[in-house]
């Protein structure tokens, strides 16, 4: 599966759910998502495309195991996610693979739809309030034609914010000061 994302920091995030809520989108109750992001131990830092990043999500007593690998951008990715029964012993397997923790990103997330699209509301811990819209396609998709349908979206939607072009991974490894 490919995910295509936009991504907005917003100030008002009351405001954005009203402007969802006014068009139809019903939000889920936030739900706590707390991502452990692994690299190769030969590269700590997330420059290089085209290679896995790892990441292990706990959520709703669950735990998920995710590869993802860019492809035009941070926020367009080929992904691939696999339940797994224990958290410890996954991560045992993925520093088994020589990789290391890099960071850790901590957010309440609430989803919904709009139309085909998924919409998430994050609040991240030491990040702030932010917008994702979502497209979900086979991986031969057109990157530039799913980026402009999500723009529109947003457009329509009326959401205002500033446009951020990295995953929640990279912008807390900035605000850490760990390289890029």
């Amino acid at each position: 599966m490919r995910e295509i994302e936009v991504k907005l920091k917003i100030a008002d995030k009351p405001q954005v759910i009203q402007a969802l809520s006014d068009r139809g989108c019903v939000l889920s109750d936030p739900v706590q998502q707390d991502d452990y992001i692994f690299l190769p131990k030969s590269e700590p830092a997330r420059s290089a495309f085209n290679r896995p990043v790892l990441r292990l999500r706990q959520t709703k007593g669950q735990v998920i195991f995710t590869l993802k690998r860019s492809i035009a951008n941070e926020l367009d990715c080929l992904e691939r996610e696999v339940v797994v029964a224990d958290f410890q012993s996954a991560r045992e397997l993925i520093e088994a693979l020589d990789y290391t923790l890099w960071v850790e990103v901590h957010k309440h997330r609430q989803k919904g739809k709009v139309g085909d699209l998924t919409v998430c509301v994050d609040t991240v811990t030491d990040l702030g309030d932010f917008i994702e819209l979502e497209k979900l396609t086979d991986d031969q998709v057109d990157y530039t034609q799913a980026e402009t349908e999500l723009l529109s979206a947003i457009a329509a939607l009326g959401i205002q914010g500033e446009r951020v072009q990295h995953g929640f991974d990279t912008l807390m490894a900035q605000r850490l000061g760990k390289g890029l």
